[in-house]
């Protein structure tokens, strides 16, 4: 990994870490619920109005979808890849290892 990739890893933690301590709150994770209810999580996305009411919802589902992602990642987990990926690296570790890391990110 290279010094560029480990810097936008970091950056990357530290985007997750904001989430996790925002909706870890008893306020966030009311908002959380409620933004889970406007976005359709529980309920269909199909409406009755027709498809451009439909892909609203699903767009307003996808965006909540993102945001339980990001609260659902382990910072240690993400910290030790970036380790174990900066000590292979110097040891000449393959471009496969590296897609390990930011296939984590993946949306």
């Amino acid at each position: 990994m290279d010094e560029q990739q480990k810097e936008m890893a970091q950056a990357k933690v530290s985007l997750v870490q904001d989430y996790l301590h925002l909706f870890d709150s008893d306020e966030g994770k009311r908002v959380l619920l409620d933004l889970m209810e406007k976005g359709h999580i529980l309920k269909p996305t199909s409406s009755v109005n027709g498809d451009r009411h439909s892909i609203l919802n699903e767009g307003k589902r996808e965006l909540v979808l993102y945001i339980m992602d990001m609260v659902t990642y382990n910072v240690e987990d993400i910290m030790d890849l970036i380790g174990t990926q900066t000590q292979k690296t110097k040891k000449g570790g393959s471009s496969e290892e590296n897609e390990k890391l930011f296939n984590y990110f993946d949306d």
